[in-house]
Parts: C-alpha cells; structure tokens; sequence
C-alpha cells in the first residue's frame, strides 16, 4: 500500500493478520513439542482444583442445560444407527443382564392398578394415577413435564400437585 507521495505505507491491518496467524501455528506447534509439560500441568490443576472445577461445571450445566439437551438429542438423532449397533452389541455380550431387565419390565407391566377416573377425559389428556385406585385425567403436557413413578413414589407429590391444581381451576 502506497500513499500519495508514492512511498510504502505500513499496513497495520495485514500486520496483525499475519502476526495472528505466525503466534497461532508458533503456539500449535511448541503445544505438540512439550505435550508431556502441558499434561503433567493439566493433571497437577486438576488435583488442586477438583473442587472449584466441579462447581464450574455444575453451575455451566444449570445455565445451559436447555442447550445441552438440544445437542444431545441433535447427536442422536445424527447417530442413531451407531447407537442402535452399540445396542445390539451390548446385548449379545451381557445375555443374563439382558434377561433380567427383560424379566423386570415384564413385571413393571403386571402391576396390581385399579382404575377409577375422578373426572371425564377431553382431547390430549391422559390418565394419571394419583393412587393405586384413583386415576384423574391431565393435559398430555402436564403429565410428562414431572417424571414420576407410582411404584417407588418418585416425584409423585409433585405431579400431584400439578394434577389437583389443574382439577381445582375447572378446566
């Protein structure tokens, strides 16, 4: 670049470019050279830090836990038939572990529930156990925000909760 008297003209623009870019494969190659430092570095961090590093990636987890969901379901959906090949691979190794969880969700569907509705079902509802007895029809929506189990009494107060407020507005 040249100005108006004809002379070179430094540009400072190009400079930083290039210089980015030398400092960028300088840094990429001493990295390479001295792996064994920077690992023995990193693992001594890690020993001293174990503490705070869990709490930074619990709280990262909180605050993009919508995000990861998406990337994980994204991955899967991107690799489904590697997971379904890891599966079935799983299963020839593990012929007892597959037997036993196979005799489990047989026994998950033989449960002792009676089924009594305490109100009419509308569109996109569906049935929701408040006891082994009483069933109370729910917006699809509401029924599947909480997971819950009945058997163990996972987070059944809670979906309770959210059952009862539902049929106490009247809707």
């Amino acid at each position: 670049m040249k100005n108006i008297k004809g002379e070179i003209m430094f540009d400072k623009k190009e400079w930083q470019k290039n210089y980015n870019q030398e400092r960028k494969e300088y840094y990429i190659k001493y990295h390479q050279e001295n792996k064994e430092h920077f690992n023995k570095y990193s693992k001594q961090y890690q020993l001293e830090h174990s503490e705070q590093i869990r709490q930074h990636k619990k709280q990262y987890y909180i605050e993009n836990l919508e995000q990861i969901r998406q990337n994980h379901e994204q991955y899967y959906i991107e690799n489904k038939r590697q997971f379904m090949k890891a599966a079935i691979k799983w299963q020839i190794n593990n012929p007892k572990k597959v037997k036993e969880i196979s005799i489990r969700h047989k026994n998950k569907r033989i449960r002792n529930l009676e089924f009594e509705p305490l109100n009419e079902s509308f569109k996109n509802s569906e049935a929701h156990h408040i006891n082994r007895i009483n069933i109370v029809y729910i917006p699809k929506i509401i029924h599947r925000s909480i997971r819950h189990c009945l058997e163990t009494g996972r987070n059944m107060e809670k979906i309770n909760k959210l059952a009862m407020d539902f049929i106490l507005k009247g809707a």
